[in-house]
């Protein structure tokens, strides 16, 4: 297996680059100056996706015995191919995924990016929140303030009147005397008095 880059190795083997270059930290690949054979062998054993060294079957010597006294026949040859769905039988066909490991890593990748979603709404939410719980507090105080101040304003706004009432009465009374004057009283003289 040659030295290749991650991409390269990603895209071969159908596999998410985030997610490989995540399992070679892992390892403590470097996959900066990209992949050795050794490297490579190492991702993919850990991803499953490597396949172990088939040793070659050794071949028997088989032992003839010769008996003069039988006839001989020649054996049987057996085959060179075999069909395992046949051998296998109907009942034992199971359905899987071509390349498992990537499919995978594809829904990680793709949940890992819903969880950091979902964290940064919560985050906006809380902001959210607090600025609201903010702005009613806030809200709230003047909203008594405003509630003292009117009482306040009422009870001045009375005293104002009832002072204002008084005020225009004693103005009332005083021109009313004011009026009075030069003018006989009942029952008395009209005429002027004379001063000595």
């Amino acid at each position: 297996m040659a030295h290749t880059s991650l991409h390269a190795f990603c895209k071969t083997h159908s596999l998410a680059k985030s997610t490989v270059h995540r399992k070679a930290k892992d390892l403590g690949i470097d996959t900066r100056d990209g992949l050795s054979s050794a490297a490579q062998q190492q991702l993919l054993a850990a991803f499953g996706l490597a396949q172990p060294a088939v040793k070659p079957l050794e071949a028997v010597a088989a032992e003839l015995v010769i008996d003069n006294e039988r006839p001989l026949s020649d054996a049987p040859r057996l085959p060179h191919s075999f069909d395992l769905g046949l051998i296998r039988g109907d009942s034992a066909v199971a359905t899987g995924v071509h390349n498992p490991w990537s499919v995978a890593a594809e829904a990680i990748d793709t949940i890992e990016q819903l969880i950091t979603a979902m964290n940064q709404d919560t985050n906006a939410q809380r902001q959210q929140l607090a600025q609201t719980q903010q702005a009613a507090h806030a809200l709230s105080q003047k909203a008594q303030e405003l509630k003292l101040a009117q009482t306040e304003y009422r009870l001045r706004a009375e005293l104002l009147a009832y002072l204002q009432t008084q005020q225009t009465q004693q103005l009332t009374d005083a021109l009313s005397e004011v009026q009075m004057l030069g003018k006989p009283s009942e029952g008395g003289n009209s005429s002027p008095s004379c001063l000595p």
